[in-house]
Order: structure tokens, then sequence, then C-alpha cells
């Protein structure tokens, strides 16, 4: 090989090498400028950052980038030119381990135009086109994002029995679900695009929505009532919840409400509360309300310096009528007193019923002189009184009734509702010791008088129980003199008070129910005494009888055990019974006399000349004698009325084969009297005195 040949082929080598770099640096270049218009006509945004993290390049589809200037990333680290999270992020995946081609993908979100955006950013390490070199691609997923969470939510929040609607931040419905149009009534393409307020009901103002969006800024969420109108124009009431709905960044993206009707809880809420405040019976005010409005009337009254009144309305031996007729009747007479009591009042008074027959009306507004005051209470209870007294109509038989009222007069709360109540309570009973029907006022010393009845009500408990109770016997003679028999008369003997008449507790005995133990007690008595003297006098012993012990349901079953455990003879046993009592239940009685008089007892109609009974009945009964009330007797003289009652009452009992007899026989010129006239028998202080029987 010669030496040209050497040297052509020594040249050869560095050129070929030059030329392949050449040709190499060319294919660079074409590399770079593909990938300059890659990243040119890319939508996304490319940073490229050196090996020690700092940005040396920025591609981007708009001049501004992101929220900066490009200039204002070349050279700076991710910390310096990027939000916090957006740099944490950016700083993990440039910690990745750098290999060929190595790529690492998360999201993050970025201020654009104002708004923040979701973004996906990828990480690629690569050793060309520039060796190195780390490549951020950015790519806008804030689209996909949302429509994602869109779906989410509406997948999540629409499986539910309650009413689901969904809004934008803009309040725009974007979704409904079918519970949503069941209760409201709009399918969903009526209200897709529009506002929640086109359920408005024009109950709430503009103050309740303020507040409500101000919860929802502050907390997140809003829960409460709200009263909306269906599309057929239908109010409803609905418990909603109303949440906002944010992005990573805080930012609200939609909002959530959701709700369920509650009208018909809410008007079962509202039955109950009326429950809660009024008597179902007479649908008056029940105490509850009554005190809320007593306390009202109270400041009122303070304010204008004008007195009120506070009234306790008291029926008359209602219980009679319960115990007789049943609750029934009971309660139909109830709801009649209640209008009658309506009728009589102001629409400014309130009315109540406190319980059983009991009630309560409060009467503002009166004059601010007490006495101008007191008159008009005085006016308003006459009324009611008057009106209270009418016959009742209960299932076609006429009732009669009265009632007892107590009042006390207040002006401001110097006195406290209690001590209202206590003292229009304490008048009433005061009404009802000084002979019912009538209004008392309340007194200082009632309170004192109050004390020392209860008191005697709670020794008259335990004085059956301690032996108290002993029976006097009063004679019952002819006009001669010559006893006939005896009536059976209670007494107390009270440890304190001494010897106590009936009239001072058998009343207080009758309302608590004890004279049902007290009179068995004495029918017992009675046998027992019969059964003793039998040998010697076999004189019949008679014996009242109360209204309680009479309609007890097993009253002649007691009266068989009584004859049969102390071996008495039923014909010396006389029940004395009163045309009211017979009255009150009229065929029970008549049975409950039948079923007596075939045991041998006997049957005095006793206060004859006081009541109504027809003298059918009379023949009817199994009576044995009339017993002509001492209150004829008592101004019995041969020119008074008296004196033609008992007249006829002796006449009208010769055709029926009954004896006649006068109680409260006083003197000899009424023994006289009554002889002219043809009276059997006598009983008073004329002929002896109740006493012991061993005393006789």
């Amino acid at each position: 090989m010669d030496g040209q040949t050497l040297w052509a082929l020594g040249l050869a080598g560095p050129v070929a090498l030059a030329v392949l770099v050449y040709w190499g640096w060319r294919r660079q270049r074409r590399r770079i400028a593909r990938l300059r218009a890659t990243l040119a006509s890319s939508p996304d945004f490319v940073f490229e950052l050196d090996g020690d993290g700092r940005f040396c390049d920025v591609h981007s589809p708009v001049p501004e980038v992101l929220y900066r200037p490009r200039a204002a990333y070349l050279g700076a680290t991710p910390e310096t030119v990027l939000p916090e999270d957006a740099a944490l992020v950016v700083r993990r995946l440039l910690e990745s381990e750098p290999g060929w081609e190595s790529q690492r993908s998360d999201q993050l979100s970025l201020p654009v135009d104002g708004h923040w955006r979701w973004f996906e950013v990828t990480a690629s390490f690569s050793a060309h086109p520039r060796p190195g070199r780390w490549l951020l691609w950015m790519h806008d997923i804030t689209d996909q994002k949302e429509a994602l969470a869109d779906h989410q939510i509406s997948a999540l929040a629409l499986q539910t029995q309650d009413a689901v609607l969904i809004t934008d931040r803009d309040q725009r419905i974007l979704r409904v679900n079918a519970a949503f149009t069941d209760i409201t009534g709009y399918r969903e393409d009526e209200v897709i695009g529009r506002k929640p307020s086109l359920l408005s009901s024009g109950i709430h103002d503009a103050d309740f929505y303020r507040q409500l969006w101000q919860t929802i800024e502050r907390d997140g969420y809003w829960s409460g009532e709200i009263c909306n109108r269906r599309k057929n124009g239908e109010l409803f009431t609905e418990r909603t919840v109303i949440k906002a709905v944010r992005d990573g960044n805080r930012r609200v993206t939609h909002y959530i409400a959701s709700f369920s009707d509650i009208t018909e809880r809410k008007a079962v809420e509202a039955r109950m509360q009326k429950l809660a405040y009024q008597d179902p019976l007479t649908l008056l005010a029940n105490r509850r309300l009554l005190i809320e409005r007593l306390d009202g009337v109270r400041a009122q009254s303070r304010r204008t310096g004008q007195f009120a009144a506070l009234l306790f309305v008291d029926l008359d031996h209602f219980k009679q009528l319960n115990d007789a007729f049943g609750h029934a009747l009971g309660d139909e007479l109830l709801i009649q007193v209640a209008r009658r009591m309506k009728a009589c009042s102001r629409t400014s008074d309130s009315l109540a019923r406190t319980g059983g027959d009991e009630f309560v009306v409060l009467v503002g507004g009166l004059s601010s002189d007490q006495a101008t005051a007191e008159r008009a209470v005085q006016a308003y209870g006459d009324k009611l009184l008057a009106a209270l007294r009418r016959p009742y109509n209960l299932q076609g038989q006429a009732y009669l009734l009265s009632a007892s009222i107590g009042a006390t007069l207040f002006r401001g709360d110097e006195r406290s509702v209690d001590t209202l109540l206590v003292s229009a309570d304490l008048a009433m009973y005061a009404s009802k010791q000084s002979g019912r029907d009538q209004l008392c006022f309340f007194e200082p010393d009632m309170q004192a008088r109050l004390q020392r009845r209860n008191q005697l009500e709670l020794d008259l408990r335990e004085a059956l129980e301690n032996d108290q109770f002993e029976l006097h016997y009063q004679p019952r003679t002819n006009l001669h003199g010559r006893i006939l028999g005896y009536e059976a008369l209670l007494r107390w003997r009270h440890p304190r008070l001494g010897v106590l008449q009936p009239e001072h507790f058998l009343g207080m005995a009758e309302a608590n129910g004890l004279i049902i133990d007290i009179g068995r007690w004495a029918l017992r008595q009675v046998c027992e005494q019969s059964q003793r003297l039998a040998g010697e006098t076999a004189l019949p012993i008679s014996l009242n009888i109360s209204t309680r012990q009479w309609l007890t349901a097993d009253f002649v079953a007691q009266v068989d055990a009584i004859l049969a455990l102390t071996g008495a003879d039923p014909a010396l046993l006389e029940f004395e019974v009163t045309e009211a009592l017979i009255s009150r239940d009229l065929d029970r009685s008549r049975e409950r006399m039948a079923q007596l008089s075939e045991m041998g007892v006997r049957f005095v109609l006793d206060d004859f000349g006081t009541g109504c009974l027809s003298l059918p009945l009379l023949h009817a009964l199994p009576l044995d004698r009339l017993k002509i009330d001492a209150s004829l007797i008592e101004g019995l003289t041969a020119r008074s009325s008296a004196y033609t009652l008992v007249k006829s009452i002796i006449a009208m009992a010769r055709p029926l084969g009954l004896q006649v007899l006068a109680e409260g026989v006083e003197s000899p010129e009424q023994v006289q009297i009554l002889s002219a006239l043809g009276c059997d028998q006598c009983q008073g202080y004329c002929f002896g005195p109740p006493r012991l029987l061993s005393q006789n």
C-alpha cells in the first residue's frame, strides 16, 4: 500500500467522524425542533428543570404561565414560584429515582385566570434531548375531575328516600331525585337550571334566608325547618339539610339539599301541643295553660294598675251524679257546663278545667278601684250561678245542679301564682260550707279555717280505728208518749272538741268516702244492740242510710252478712231513706228495697215533703212510714201554711196504708195540733233527746 493511500485512509477517519458528529448534531437539532414544535402545539404546561431542581425552561400555550410571567420561573425553584401544596407535589416527584425514561404522576391545583384548576403532573427524566433534565408535563383535568365529582355526588346523594336537589355554586339546580318529584310535584325537566326559590312559600322573610346562607358560609351546612309550596300551590313543611360541597382548595363547587316532608308530623305535634294545653273533654284550657295566662294577667295588671280576679267554680254534688248515672252522663254534663260558662264570659276572659268538676275563670281588665272591681266580679258570679242553675238535659231527662264559687282579687304580682290559686280554692270551700250555690270572696282567716277543717278530716280518718264513734238513740213514740222504737243517731266523741253532731262531719265523710265504713260500723252496732234488747223490749231501731252507702254495689249483701253475723231479727231493723236518695237511681232503688224487704227489713221515708216522689210511686215502694220533715213541724201553728201541708201529707198517707211520723216535735202545742190532724207518731225533744241506750 503506497503512502498516498495511507494518507487518504488517515484523513478519511476524522472526516467520517466529523460527518457522523455533524449528522448527529443535525438529528439532535431536528429532535429538539420537533419537541419544541410539539410543546408549542400542546395545550399543556411543560416545565424543564435541571438536576438541581431549578426551572430552566417553560413551555406554555398562553403568554402568562399559570399565574406568573415566564421569566419569573427561570432559575427559580418550585418552592419560590408555586403555592405551598403544589410545590410539595413537584418536589416529591423530583425525588423519585432517575432512570431511563422514568416517569411518575400526581395531581395538584393551581390558580389560572383567577380560578383554581386541577392538573395531572407527570415528571419524566431523560438523558436526551437535553441530558440530566426533568420534564414536568401539567395536563388540565379540571373538567374531568368535576364531571367525576358530579357523578359521584349524584350517585351518592340521589340514592335516598329523602328528596334531594343538587345545585352548582350559583345555586342553579343540576339534579333532583324521584322523592323530590313526589313531594313537590315538579318533574326534573321543570326545575333543571332554575333556583330552589321556585318552591318559596313567601312565609319566610329575607332575613331568614340571609341568616341561612351566612350559616352555610360559616359552618358549611344548615339544618332546620322550612315552609315551602308544592307545584299545586299547597303549603308543606320540610325538614331540610343544606350542605356546601368544596374542593381540595376549600372552594364551593356544589350545594346539596336533602329534605323530608314533615307536614303530617307537624300537624300531629300541633295536636299534641294543643292537648298539652287543652282539656280534651270540654276543650277549655287546662291547668298548665291557665298558669301561663295567669302570669300574663299579673304582668298586665302591674302595668295598668287594674284589678283582676281568679274564680274557682266547683259543681255541687257532682260525684253523686257520676256514681248514680255513670261517667258518660257526667261527661256530658261537664260539656254543657263549659258551654254555659263560655256564654257568660267575655272573649278576653280565660276559662279552664283543672280536673274533675273544677273550673277556673281568669278575669282581667277590671277597675282600678277595689270596690268597683268586687261589684263587677259579684255580678259576673251571679250571672254564672244563674246559668249553671238552669235544668240540664241529660239523655232526655232534666237534671238540676248548682255550683260553689270562690273568688280572689289581685293587682300586679305582689301575690304569687300558688298563693292566688290557694286563695280562690279556700274561698270556694267557704262557699260550700256556707250552703253552696253562691260566690264567696277570699278572706285572710280562711286559711286558718281550712287548716282546722283539714285537721278535722285527718282526725276523722282515725276516729273509727280509735273507737270514737257512738250511737245515740232517740225514742219514737205515739202521741201519748209510749215508746214504739228508736232512731240511731251517730255522734263523734272527739278527744279535743267533745261530742260532735253529724252536721259537723258527715258531709266530709260522704265526700271522702269514709261514710261507707262508718255506715257499715253503725249497721253492725244497731244489729248487735237490737239483738241484745230483743228479749226485753223487741223494739225496732231505725238507721239513716247515706247516698254513697246506698249506691254501693254490694249493699244488700253487706246487710245480709251483718244480719247473719249478729243473729239480729231483720224485722227489728228499719232503714230511713230520703226522696232524694231514691230518685238518684230509681230503678236500682226499687230493686234494692224489694230485696231487703223480702229479707224482713222495713223502710221509712225520711224528710217527706221536701222531694218530688209521685203518689203512684209511693204506693209501689215497700214503705212502712212517712216521716214529716222537722222544717215543717218547726213553724207549725193552727194558722200557718205548714198546718195545711202537714194536714195534706197525713190525708195522703191514709189511703196508702202508711203510718205518719212527725220529727222535731218540741212542744205540747205541736203535739196537740198533730193529734188533731191524726198524726200517728212523734219524735223530738218533747218526748226525749237522743241518748246512749244504756242511759234510757
